[in-house]
């Protein structure tokens, strides 16, 4: 199901569908998924924040993990620790299930470029992201996503498969405009 999930993102990207999302279109999402300035400080004291380093395979040799979960891909002791809990992960949206009422599948990834034309991430540089109820799609500014974290399974994967190792299932997200920062400060 992801394989097709992903298949479908790449087709998207490269029909160009992202660029006709239009800023009306985006306000027809549910504006509960949206955090505020204001609220930005009580999500992030009740989530774990991590990163994508934190995520990232640092052992290519899997030395060092007990959990293999294909022969290349190693989920990060950090990443396996999280596993089940409320957290927090900021990066850009990469849709997968958008319409004209925003979004409710994306791919959370480190990088703007990470799509068919940029930078491929390995299945552990990237985050699957499924929101409970859609939301904005914020095209070229960074989101931190909140919502609880899981890793797949993708031991069946193939080697040139494309799969998230993670996954976070979003019930909310900030998104990381200039107005925004200056409201709440710097955030890694």
């Amino acid at each position: 199901m992801r394989r097709v999930l992903l298949l479908v993102l790449l087709l998207l990207t490269i029909a160009g569908f992202t660029s006709k999302v239009t800023s009306a279109e985006q306000a027809a999402a549910d504006p509960s998924t949206l955090i505020a300035a204001d609220q930005f400080a009580k999500w992030d004291k009740e989530h774990v924040r991590t990163t994508f380093d934190i995520l990232q395979d640092d052992d290519p040799r899997g030395q060092n993990h007990g959990k293999k979960l294909n022969k290349k891909v190693f989920a990060t002791p950090a990443a396996e620790a999280m596993d089940g809990r409320k957290v927090s992960i900021r990066g850009y949206m990469i849709p997968v299930d958008l319409d004209d009422k925003g979004v409710s599948m994306f791919i959370l990834a480190p990088h703007l470029d990470t799509c068919c034309f940029g930078t491929v991430g390995q299945p552990n540089q990237m985050v699957l992201v499924v929101m409970a109820r859609k939301t904005a799609y914020a095209r070229q500014d960074q989101v931190t996503v909140f919502g609880k974290f899981h890793i797949n399974d993708i031991s069946n994967a193939g080697e040139f498969s494309a799969q998230s190792l993670y996954q976070l299932d979003g019930v909310a997200m900030a998104v990381h405009t200039a107005a925004f920062e200056k409201a709440v400060g710097s955030r890694p």
